[in-house]
């Protein structure tokens, strides 16, 4: 009798996963506003997200999954500058 693999599962524990590595970047996020109001930089520009974006998905070696990994790291993105925004509006106001 063949084995049954439950998919659903194994989905579950990859979203997990994924989660787990999301808040990893969101501590990296963090940790950039810091480092660039120290130095006095401005966050990344849009023209460096798609030219890194474009890199990323040239690494891709499924295309047929290349249309959703981009929206994937678009929302990446929009989460993460979203947050490293409210970072930056929490500190500017604090410290005046």
């Amino acid at each position: 009798m063949a084995k049954l693999i439950d998919y659903d599962a194994q989905m579950m524990n990859l979203d997990q996963q994924i989660l787990q590595l999301f808040v990893k970047k969101l501590d990296l996020a963090r940790k950039s506003v810091r480092q660039k109001q120290i130095q006095g930089e401005l966050l990344s520009t849009r023209g460096q997200d798609i030219e890194a974006d474009a890199t990323q998905l040239d690494l891709i070696q499924r295309p047929e999954y290349r249309e959703y990994l981009k929206d994937l790291l678009r929302d990446l993105r929009i989460v993460t500058r979203q947050y490293q925004a409210n970072l930056y509006r929490q500190q500017s106001t604090s410290s005046k």
